[in-house]
């Protein structure tokens, strides 16, 4: 007679269930703590490509989309940014923004916008460029 062993392959009824419960939190954990990390998005106002008529930033131009931003610095090259938080204010002339931004190495910077109403943009530096979309 030929005697065979039974091998259990099966997880004990309840000893799956706590594997599992911790994979769902450390999931959700990730998930989330992911999202902190994400991109905000830019208003639709300021989307586009912006330059100025201004001769001392001839070849320059600001682009801005979804959730990032390009400057075009002329002979330096573009640096891009992604936007990180965005807080806006009506003005007396329009609209102020603060945009929250990284730059390729993750450093935190702030951009200081003023859009007016008939749809000029100005940074805070240097505030008497005018840009226009283009």
């Amino acid at each position: 007679m030929r005697s065979e062993t039974a091998v259990r392959t099966s997880f004990p009824r309840w000893g799956f269930v706590p594997l599992l419960l911790l994979g769902l939190v450390v999931a959700l954990f990730a998930r989330d703590r992911g999202d902190a990390n994400e991109p905000m998005e830019l208003p639709v106002e300021l989307w586009g490509t912006w330059t100025t008529a201004d001769p001392q930033y001839e070849g320059r131009a600001l682009e801005f989309a979804e959730n990032w931003f390009v400057v075009y610095r002329g002979e330096s090259g573009p640096a891009a940014y992604r936007v990180r938080e965005v807080e806006s204010v009506p003005t007396p002339v329009g609209r102020a923004y603060r945009v929250v931004h990284t730059d390729e190495v993750e450093d935190l910077q702030t951009l200081e916008l003023l859009m007016h109403d008939d749809g000029s943009l100005y940074l805070r530096n240097p505030p008497h460029v005018v840009w226009r979309r283009r």
